[in-house]
């Protein structure tokens, strides 16, 4: 059986607000990915991945970890979508529900992408 028939995706994009959402997350997951892809360089010395604020300190390691901040967008969005188109069939709220959840959650990773990116530079 296939997770999305064509029958839910017609039903799905026939509303407008839920598309727009769709489209939104769409959106501010490729903006998330396209930053990290276009400043994150290669470098042999250990970079910030994240940030203690209980001791202060900046916690280092390898450069392709800041890839699993794009990897975290494109699966969150994915399954979030999927999902949507799923539960929409039973609930139109439901589906609207998720996916402005799934828009906070990508905002927010936005944020944290663009701080850790940031401190690349620094």
């Amino acid at each position: 059986m296939a997770i999305v028939t064509k029958k839910e995706f017609r039903h799905f994009f026939r509303d407008r607000a839920a598309t727009f959402l769709l489209l939104a997350c769409a959106l501010l997951t490729l903006v998330n990915i396209f930053t990290v892809i276009l400043k994150v360089r290669v470098s042999d010395l250990q970079v910030p991945v994240r940030y203690t604020e209980y001791a202060l300190t900046l916690d280092r390691g390898h450069w392709t970890v800041l890839y699993e901040l794009a990897l975290f967008s494109a699966l969150i969005f994915a399954l979030n979508a999927a999902l949507a188109i799923k539960i929409r069939a039973l609930r139109k709220t439901y589906a609207l529900g998720m996916l402005m959840l799934t828009l906070l959650v990508l905002v927010l990773g936005f944020l944290v992408t663009n701080a850790l990116v940031g401190l690349l530079a620094a």
